[in-house]
Parts: C-alpha cells; structure tokens; sequence
C-alpha cells in the first residue's frame, strides 16, 4: 500500500549524509570528496594514492520532533502502538528528516607538485527523505473512535512524504590556484533507485451515526518511479538517469583564518516514462468498523485506493538534495603536539526548508583526533556529538555520532516526548599507498630512470618470467 509504504519510509528508512560536519577541515579522503576544494594529501608526507580498500565508508541519520516521538518509540521496541501523547484537533506536526550516504569506492590520486593537483573516483549510494505527519493522521491509524464525535473533522489529515534513492559515481579535481588559494570540482553521474511522494492537501474523516461505517475523503498528489512491482532489478537505477555537479573554494588568510564555500550536489534525476502521477480526489467508505478498535489496515487500505485515482505515467524530474555550506576555522597550537581547530559552519539546503548551523571543535594530539561538535536546525532542534578518529599522513579511522542525546534516547524505552529524537552513526577507513610524495629539495633518493611504479611493480610481480 502506498501510504504505508510511504510511512515506512518516514519512520524507518536510514539504510546508511551524516557526518557532514564532523570531517569539515581534517583532511581525510571522505572530507576531500564531500567538500571538493579539501585536499587529501601532504606533500613530504603522504602517499601517491589513496583508497578505501572497498571498506564502505557509511553513515546514517534520522530526526524526529513532534508529539509521535513516544509513540514511535513503542512501535519499535514493544511492538505497542501507544497513541497517549498524541493531540486531537490542533493539526499538530510531526517533522521528521533522514539522510544517508554509503561511499563504497574512494580512489585519489596526488598528481604533481606544481599547483598540487589531485584526481579522484567514488562510488556511493544516497537516500534522503523528509515529512510531515500530523497526530490526527497517526491518531486514526490507533483507532476511529478518537474521531467519532459527529464532526467531518477536515483537513486533520494534510500529511506530506517524501523520498528517494540513487546510485551517485563522481569524478573529482582539486588544485591550488596559488599558495593560499584552493579550487575542487566533482561531476556526478545519478542512478535513480527509488522515488515516492504523497501530498495530501486536503482531507476529512467522518463515522455514520449508525457507527457501521466511516467515509474517508482526500485530494492531493502522489507521485512514484515505479507501476506495479517493484523488481531486484530496479535497484541499479539504469532507467532513471541524472546529474549533479559540486564545486568549493578554501582561502587561507594572513591571519590564519581558514575559509570554505561549497556548493554541494546541484542535480536532478529523471526518473522513466513508467513513473506514475496520480492527482486523486475522492471518497472512500470504511465499512465494519466497530469490528475492532484497532482500524489501521482498513484505513490503510482505503487510502491506498483514494490515492489510485485518475492516473498517468510519464517521465518526471526531481532534484537531488543540494545544500550550500560556508565554514570559517582556524588552527590554535596550545602546546607542542596539541591543537585546537574551532569551525564554524552553515549548511542550507537548496530545494528544501533545511537549515542548520554547527559549531565543530577538532582536539588534535599527535594522529589522535577528537571532536567535538553543536547544532542547532530549522526545526528548532539542538543535537550534539563526537568523532573519535586515528590520522597519521597514510592511514585513518573514525567512528562517532552527531546526535548523542537524541541517539541515546531513541535506543532506551521511555514514554516521554523530547525537543527531538533520532540516530546518527558513522564510520570509516582509508589508506594511502604508493610513493612518497616529496619535493625535490626533500628527496630522499634520486631518480636514476631505472625506479618502477607501484603498478609496474606490481604487475612484474604478478606476470614475472622464470628463467632456468
């Protein structure tokens, strides 16, 4: 059913963008691909390549604010629905966002020297979703005895979902355009997966005198990529083509202030002409339902067949979710061997309402990193949390969360509704191989045009004749 497909996205869909603030200024291969202008490498330092070893670098996030937050919270971990804290009447909103973002492919390549140009290749699949449930909606799901009071109760139910999924492959170009200038470029070719979105703008629920039946009654718009089954095959995306671009500068100043402006995912997908619009608007009666209390499979099921009405397929465009971000940082050395690097970061997004503002503290000792970050979105929800991370020139590690609180109070059974609830983890790996890369005056050995690359030496390797 399409409504319950719809909710099921909502509420539950965070398969693996979440730590979009975390990386910002560290320098590790995720933050060189999310933010174009960031290098990754460090000449007299670091390796010619590097590369994730095809170890995903995942990471996934949810927020939910609202009165549906206990209500939710029981679903999932008693498999109770408990509708207490939901209001009747008021069309109170429940908002919730989820983001993913799963790099399985992360190669960069350190070019030369001279402007210190870098080429990369990644692989990643996104999903991204937003919505707003009202407790009337989530209320009737319980039971229809919260609406049998003689009223039409109109436009109660006014719900809007949206998501999406897609394969997103990208080539990626940084360079210096002089000493304290730096530029990045990231083209993308999209995949579409998977698109689903519901508007419901107008909407009433009313039980008969009799209590023998109901008559549901919606207008709006529902629009998806796929008629019918969804098949294994869909989930390569060929039919639903797109593009993106991103772009980003990083200025360092006299003063040691670091700037960065990036515009992130500027694209769209078209999904195929077997995508379906429906513009419904209809009623539908509800019979048999003093049967039970609990009346969500017939609501379910009347909705999905209001939603079914005057039908078309043809090829649309959506966008992707492209944000512009500004970040301003600088280095303090405390001590030898430790430092502080404060951020401040903006992130807006570019088709929707999001907004969100971050304060991002990197703690540095040695190849030990910890990071502390605050942020507050449009939403009025404040979250906090922690990266834990190893970085040496050649290697690094992290794991953490963006969303302590919210996390703690979504994995423990309360009935109790916060400023916001949700999840958010993250972590990956990458490495660097190759040759060193130095500059002449910091060589360490001297090219005598007989030295092989790791390629070729890795070939001779593989290939390599026996001689008797």
């Amino acid at each position: 059913m399409k409504y319950f497909l719809g909710l099921v996205l909502i509420f539950t869909f965070t398969s693996a963008r979440a730590q979009q603030f975390s990386h910002f200024n560290t320098g590790t291969l995720f933050d060189a691909f999310e933010n174009p202008a960031q290098r990754a490498f460090v000449p007299d330092s670091s390796r010619q390549f590097a590369f994730n070893f095809f170890f995903p670098n995942l990471g996934a996030t949810s927020i939910l604010t609202g009165n549906a937050q206990a209500s939710v919270n029981s679903l999932i971990k008693k498999d109770v629905y408990n509708s207490a804290n939901l209001t009747n009447g008021l069309g109170n909103l429940n908002n919730l966002r989820v983001a993913s973002d799963s790099y399985w492919f992360m190669l960069k390549m350190y070019n030369r020297l001279d402007g210190d140009q870098e080429f990369g290749l990644s692989a990643q699949t996104k999903a991204e979703g937003h919505g707003s449930v009202t407790d009337e909606t989530l209320l009737l799901l319980d039971s229809y005895k919260n609406f049998d009071n003689g009223k039409l109760n109109q436009d109660l139910f006014n719900d809007f979902l949206e998501g999406q999924a897609y394969h997103q492959f990208s080539l990626t170009f940084q360079k210096k355009i002089d000493a304290n200038v730096a530029f990045g470029l990231k083209l993308s070719t999209l995949l579409g997966i998977y698109y689903n979105k519901l508007d419901i703008e107008h909407s009433s629920f009313a039980v008969n005198q009799d209590n023998t039946k109901a008559n549901l009654f919606l207008q709006g718009k529902y629009q998806s990529n796929y008629y019918g089954t969804y098949r294994k095959r869909d989930i390569l995306g060929l039919k639903n083509p797109g593009a993106a671009v991103s772009f980003g500068l990083q200025a360092q100043l006299d003063n040691g202030l670091l700037l960065q402006g990036n515009l992130k995912d500027l694209g769209f997908i078209r999904w195929n002409k077997s995508a379906v619009t429906y513009n419904f608007s209809g009623t539908q009666n509800i019979n048999r339902v003093t049967g039970s209390t609990q009346n969500d499979t017939r609501v379910l099921t009347a909705t999905d067949s209001l939603t079914s009405i005057n039908g078309s397929q043809h090829a649309f465009y959506t966008p992707i979710n492209g944000k512009v971000d500004l970040a301003i940082s600088k280095k303090f050395v405390l001590v030898p061997d430790f430092s502080l690097t404060p951020n401040l970061i903006v992130s807006k997004e570019l088709f929707y309402n999001g907004l969100t503002a971050a304060l991002v503290n990197h703690f540095t000792y040695r190849n030990l990193w910890v990071t502390a970050l605050a942020s507050y979105n449009q939403d009025r929800a404040w979250s906090a949390g922690g990266q834990l991370m190893y970085k040496s020139p050649n290697v690094e590690f992290y794991v953490g969360t963006e969303q302590l609180f919210q996390s703690a109070r979504f994995l423990k059974t309360s009935s109790a509704n916060y400023n916001s609830t949700g999840i958010n983890a993250f972590i990956g790996f990458s490495a660097k191989f190759g040759r060193f890369i130095e500059h002449p005056a910091n060589a360490s050995t001297i090219p005598m045009g007989e030295e092989k690359g790791f390629f070729d030496r890795m070939w001779t390797r593989i290939f390599k004749r026996s001689y008797y």
